[in-house]
């Protein structure tokens, strides 16, 4: 990859999620660190238990998060996807990785390497704060999560799991990618519902034009339309 494809990496990546929300000179000192990396599909960029290595920031493709924290797992958590920033967590306590993050696709992804991070950080004690935004970010795609998993209607379930994977849950989001690269034995356990109930599901939006699918893909195509019928209590199978 050349220096060109660097520099249009971090014009995205300014323009797109975490960053947008930090200060310029922040951003600039993080971005001048970073070197442009590649993952094929289903690569390992790191597992649970692994040292630190520095930030990801997603240029392209995505990320299946993995975790195992108690006694089940590997278990598909959350798909990060373009614009995303990954790795900060352990940075505050030094911890070995808590997650393991998987290529879902060929992706393109900024790093920073541990060393620069430390070096950022000891010249300018404020990039912890930043840091602490981006954990904050995840925290809340965390507890929307949670939230999701408990609605009792498995319909609202998968429609609800559909929009966070997309990027859509709260409002529709121009700079967001619809299409999202996961299959229908991933989406059952997700919402904790049958292959069958999912299958039925995906046909029942797929006919309605709230979303279309390819082996392996399903693309949102009405995420205002599906968030209302997250609000229809009575909606079901």
């Amino acid at each position: 990859m050349s220096a060109s494809d660097l520099e249009q990496a971090k014009g995205f990546l300014r323009g797109h999620g975490w960053l947008t929300e930090t200060p310029g000179e922040f951003a600039d000192a993080l971005l001048s660190r970073s070197t442009l990396k590649a993952a094929k599909r289903r690569e390992v960029i790191y597992r649970i238990g692994d040292p630190l290595d520095g930030l990801r920031g997603m240029v392209s493709g995505g990320l299946a998060v993995e975790i195992a924290p108690n006694e089940m797992g590997p278990n598909l958590a959350h798909i990060f996807r373009s614009g995303a920033w990954i790795g900060e967590a352990e940075q505050f306590d030094k911890r070995p990785r808590m997650v393991t993050m998987i290529a879902r696709c060929d992706s393109v992804f900024l790093q920073i390497g541990q060393r620069d991070l430390e070096d950022l950080c000891a010249k300018d004690p404020q990039s912890w704060r930043w840091l602490g935004l981006l954990a904050t970010q995840h925290i809340d795609v965390s507890l929307c999560a949670i939230d999701d998993s408990l609605l009792r209607v498995p319909g609202q379930r998968i429609n609800a799991i559909l929009l966070r994977l997309a990027d859509q849950r709260m409002s529709d989001n121009q700079k967001s990618f619809p299409a999202i690269d996961i299959t229908q034995g991933e989406l059952a356990i997700l919402a904790n519902v049958s292959r069958a109930t999912v299958a039925g599901h995906l046909v029942a939006l797929e006919n309605d034009k709230l979303i279309s699918r390819t082996y392996g893909r399903i693309v949102v195509l009405e995420p205002g339309l599906l968030r209302e019928r997250l609000t229809q209590v009575a909606y079901d199978e």
